[in-house]
């Protein structure tokens, strides 16, 4: 059980976070001015990309975690 808490943390923060960059750069930045839209379309872009890496992290934990318990 410990281990699908652990699995499902990282799958939610890395959903929420890149879904929050995505709103941020597609939801926010158009409705603002020339030079703010940049930066928060930039932003936006970082962040869903930072979700996506916080996802793979957890996907990476979980298969070194299970190739371990495997060989042994």
């Amino acid at each position: 059980m410990k281990t699908v808490a652990a699995n499902a943390r990282f799958w939610i923060a890395g959903t929420l976070v890149a879904l929050a960059g995505v709103a941020l750069a597609r939801v926010v930045a158009p409705s603002l001015g020339s030079p703010a839209r940049l930066y928060c379309t930039v932003g936006g872009q970082l962040l869903a990309f930072g979700g996506l890496v916080l996802l793979a992290y957890g996907v990476s934990r979980r298969v070194r975690r299970d190739g371990e318990s495997a060989q042994s």
